[in-house]
């Protein structure tokens, strides 16, 4: 709400906010970042269904507006990298799962969390998470590099609708980077304002990474000041 103090004086504003108490957890929530199995694999089905004929990269009239050597570019992927994808995330998937279920804390009716820390090196479980980690990022950045080349011409149907899809991939790719930093495996150095957790849903059987705020006075202030 305004208040208007008299003409010629700056109006105070007021931000009033119903439920205060819960502000911080909301922020975190909002500014939380996530890297989510179903949605992650939804994704790879807006590209190409593995048993439908549907999916972008699939598209008759979409391809049909694509150079040829786009269209065989698009095949490639449908055909050979996104099947090396699939394959790599449900190892990955496979081995993760298991080590939240091992490691992790809660209920399991409810639901496991796991913190990511340089100790999960010295686990025997370990070696094969990073094995199937580094093999899922390597085929991630082949599919980036890929969809880079496909609709080219901004004017096109498949390089509007790729777009949002490869901003996703490259979302995707610096969470699981920065994870790999947060553990000293990647070069850079890890955001300190962001702890790291990996949970896994009983409902859904999947998990998800995540990377919250720790402290989100900072970017709450900037969030609420345009209000």
């Amino acid at each position: 709400m305004r208040e208007e103090e008299g003409e010629g004086e700056a109006a105070a504003v007021h931000l009033v906010l119903d439920e205060a108490h819960r502000l911080e957890d909301t922020a975190t929530e909002a500014l939380s970042l996530v890297l989510d199995h179903e949605e992650f694999a939804h994704q790879l089905n807006r590209l190409a269904h593995p048993s439908k004929d549907r999916g972008l990269l699939k598209d008759h009239r979409r391809l049909r507006e694509l150079p040829e050597e786009e269209q065989d570019k698009a095949k490639e992927v449908v055909q050979k990298l996104l099947p090396r994808l699939r394959e790599a995330l449900g190892n990955y998937s496979r081995h993760l799962v298991a080590f939240i279920k091992n490691r992790g804390s809660g209920d399991p009716r409810y639901g496991l969390s796991l913190g990511l820390s340089a100790a999960w090196k010295r686990l025997e479980e370990w070696p094969r998470i990073s094995q199937e980690e580094q093999l899922l990022i390597h085929i991630l950045g082949e599919l980036k590099a890929a969809l880079s080349a496909i609709g080219q011409d901004s004017r096109s149907l498949m390089a509007r609708d790729l777009a949002p899809l490869r901003e996703y991939l490259k979302e995707a790719l610096d969470m699981l980077f920065e994870r790999r930093r947060v553990l000293g495996l990647a070069k850079g150095e890890p955001d300190p304002n962001r702890l790291h957790l990996s949970e896994w849903d009983p409902t859904t059987g999947s998990w998800r990474h995540l990377a919250q705020p720790i402290d989100v006075s900072r970017a709450r202030g900037q969030a609420v000041a345009p209000l």
